[in-house]
C-alpha cells in the first residue's frame, strides 16, 4: 500500500494506524527494525521512546545522540546519551 494520506482517507482508523505502523517498520534501517516492531507491540516504554526518538532523527543514530530539541519531553529520556553532554547554554 502507498503511504501518502490521500491513500488512507478512506481506511478506518485502525487499518489506517496498522498500514502506516507497518510502513514505519518497512522503511526502517535494518538494524532498527526489531525496535520498532516491540513499540509497536505495546510492551516496552523504552523500545516506544528509542523509536520516536529514531523517527524524529531520520534514524540516525548520531542525531539521537546530539539531540537539539530542547524541549522534547522525551529528550532526558532518550537512548544513546552520552555521560558528559555539553550544557545547552554554550560557552560559560
Amino acid at each position: 500500500m502507498d503511504t501518502r494520506s490521500e491513500d488512507y482517507r478512506n481506511l478506518p482508523d485502525e487499518q489506517k494506524i496498522e498500514a502506516r505502523r507497518q510502513h514505519a517498520i518497512d522503511t526502517a534501517p535494518k538494524s532498527y527494525r526489531a525496535t520498532y516492531v516491540k513499540a509497536y507491540g505495546g510492551n516496552s516504554k523504552a523500545a516506544a521512546i528509542k523509536a520516536m526518538c529514531l523517527r524524529c532523527s531520520n534514524n540516525e543514530r548520531k542525531e539521537v545522540t546530539h539531540c537539539r530539541v530542547f524541549d522534547c519531553p522525551l529528550r532526558d529520556y532518550r537512548p544513546y546519551q552520552t555521560d558528559a553532554e555539553p550544557d545547552e547554554g554554550g560557552d560559560e
